[in-house]
């Protein structure tokens, strides 16, 4: 039986992995998309950047795995059970290759329930206004 945090990831996302470097005009490069469950909560928030400063976002991600920050992130747009899987909706929408829905990953917080088993972590997202990079 999954764990009963897994239960709580019931959407359909992507995300493009940063990749730790940078292109010639000073984007972020990240690597091929990963489809990932995840819980996806569309309300604004305010979160601690990754300096400990105050960060709005626009959306908050808890996730079953660390994602770096600077990752790219797109909630599916068909969360039905027996839906197509996100990559497939990905390169449906004609989404791929645009901005369309892209949210970068500025910030994280990460910790366990209170008998240090599970571990819980939440990235909050912004809207990348750029194409996708790579």
């Amino acid at each position: 039986m999954p764990a009963l945090s897994a239960w709580s990831r019931r959407h359909k996302a992507l995300m493009w992995p940063f990749e730790d470097s940078y292109s010639a005009d000073g984007h972020p490069l990240v690597g091929s998309p990963v489809e990932l469950r995840v819980r996806w909560d569309d309300s604004p928030k305010v979160m601690n950047g990754p300096q400990g400063q105050p960060i709005t976002v626009d959306a908050t991600v808890v996730l079953g795995q660390a994602v770096a920050l600077q990752s790219l992130m797109w909630l599916a747009t068909d969360q039905t059970p027996g839906s197509d899987d996100a990559m497939d909706q990905w390169y449906d929408s004609g989404s791929a290759g645009q901005q369309i829905g892209l949210m970068e990953v500025v910030a994280d917080q990460g910790g366990y329930d209170m008998k240090s088993r599970q571990q819980r972590l939440v990235v909050g997202v912004k809207t990348y206004k750029d194409a996708l990079p790579g």
